[in-house]
């Protein structure tokens, strides 16, 4: 089943017990950028998955593509 990167996100905000005001300080996006990523009306850009991948130590590719298999991130936070 393939996810998108709004999925994958609100995944990864749940595993971490993470809200989307916490992370948005995390990240250093504005809180409206995080917001339109969840709910899908905004792109994943290049620069936005670098954020999501400095924060979660992750690929940025699985920010730009989706993945089709969830699993667990391995790695701890920032």
């Amino acid at each position: 089943m393939h996810q998108s990167p709004s999925e994958i996100l609100q995944d990864y905000l749940q595993l971490y017990h993470i809200t989307p005001q916490q992370f948005a300080r995390l990240s250093g996006m504005p809180i409206s950028e995080v917001r339109g990523l969840l709910e899908g009306s905004l792109a994943f850009t290049e620069l936005r998955a670098n954020h999501l991948a400095a924060v979660f130590n992750t690929p940025t590719n699985i920010w730009l593509s989706g993945r089709t298999k969830k699993s667990k991130p391995t790695t701890s936070l920032v």
